[in-house]
């Protein structure tokens, strides 16, 4: 990657070369951002001047140019980051992955045939094949309801619970801007709706107000 700055026009420039290990992985990747691209707000791309991507064989080659050094800081992380999580779902698992899901798929098949067969089969009826080792069938019931009213728990209880107790007041140290603070130009809930923005940081209060302020 190299960057340069031209005095005269205040242009920032950056040239960017990923290789792949294959073709397809540098087509698929040139094909989402360009999507990206052109659904990009223009009230994201201002400071923008341009931005090419283009696959060659095996690399993807992308140009940037930028009015701000900021601005070309964030677009470059952007792609990268974006790269990273796409070529995580473009691969297939591999063969131990498909040999353990299907494993599991059968334990999961079995264990629910015997627990029908466990739960509605009269006990007589088992005893007679010989089986005479099983729990006692109150445990049929009981177990689904301890694991449902689990699940209610944790779900509107602790889980809410620990999200209150992470979140940090808006006079803690981790809320205090820094030099290194990207500020945020969202303004209302009209700007999420013109695309996806850049990476920048949000505020605790306005992320409080667009989720929970009612007017």
């Amino acid at each position: 990657m190299t960057s340069e700055k031209k005095e005269n026009e205040t242009k920032f420039t950056a040239t960017i070369v990923i290789p792949f290990e294959t073709s397809r992985q540098a087509q698929i990747v040139c094909q989402s951002l360009n999507v990206d691209l052109k659904h990009e707000p223009s009230r994201l791309s201002s400071s923008m001047i341009c931005k090419e991507i283009r696959d060659d064989e095996n690399e993807l080659q992308m140009k940037i140019v930028t009015t701000t050094l900021r601005h070309l800081r964030l677009q470059i992380n952007s792609i990268l980051e974006f790269t990273i999580l796409l070529i995580d779902t473009i691969d297939p698992p591999n063969i131990g992955r498909c040999i353990y899901g299907f494993v599991l798929f059968l334990v999961s098949i079995v264990s629910l045939v015997i627990y029908y067969l466990w739960a509605f089969i009269p006990r007589y009826l088992i005893e007679m094949t010989g089986i005479t080792y099983f729990p006692s069938k109150y445990w049929a019931i009981s177990i689904p309801i301890f694991f449902l009213m689990f699940i209610l728990l944790f779900g509107f209880v602790l889980y809410p619970a620990i999200n209150l107790f992470l979140t940090p007041s808006l006079t803690d140290i981790s809320t205090i801007y820094d030099r290194h603070y990207c500020k945020s130009d969202l303004k209302s809930n009209d700007d999420w709706n013109q695309g996806i923005p850049r990476i920048n940081d949000l505020p605790l209060d306005f992320v409080c107000q667009q989720l929970y302020l009612k007017q």
